[in-house]
């Protein structure tokens, strides 16, 4: 029986490893991508509308990375529950893993929607003509 035991772990090992792998590349065109995150060449290039830019980039890369992470999440806390054969613990383990990261997955979403509103506010052409001073580019 342990023998089994331990060939079953063997089995789950890799079988975790192969899917990481296959979805970690999924993140190369994100790396690509991440090439044109600076949108200025030099410093003539560089204003406010391209650090805008840049930070705007980022935020959306980011999303993407976060999101990729909640899915595994939740498709590890699936994989928990499906197989835990009636034990509580990991039944759980697997409904913290749940709750966890929508909490953390919404809390994301929040702070995308506070920034983006910052952002949009910053870039207004209001905010703009009567705050002209105050801009560090």
């Amino acid at each position: 029986m342990n023998n089994a035991l331990t060939r079953y772990n063997a089995y789950i090992k890799l079988t975790s490893i192969s899917v990481f792998i296959t979805i970690s590349g999924f993140f190369y065109p994100l790396q690509a991508e991440a090439q044109g995150l600076v949108g200025c060449s030099g410093a003539d290039d560089c204003d406010w509308d391209a650090f805008v830019g840049m930070i705007t980039g980022l935020i959306g890369w980011l999303i993407i990375i976060a999101t990729s992470v909640a899915a595994l999440l939740f498709m590890y806390a699936g994989f928990l529950y499906l197989t835990s054969g009636g034990d509580d613990s990991k039944v759980k383990q697997a409904k913290a893993i749940f709750i966890n990261t929508a909490i953390g997955f919404a809390i994301m979403l929040i702070a995308v929607l506070l920034v983006e509103t910052i952002v949009d506010f910053l870039t207004s052409e209001t905010w703009r003509d009567n705050n002209a001073g105050l801009l560090p580019i």
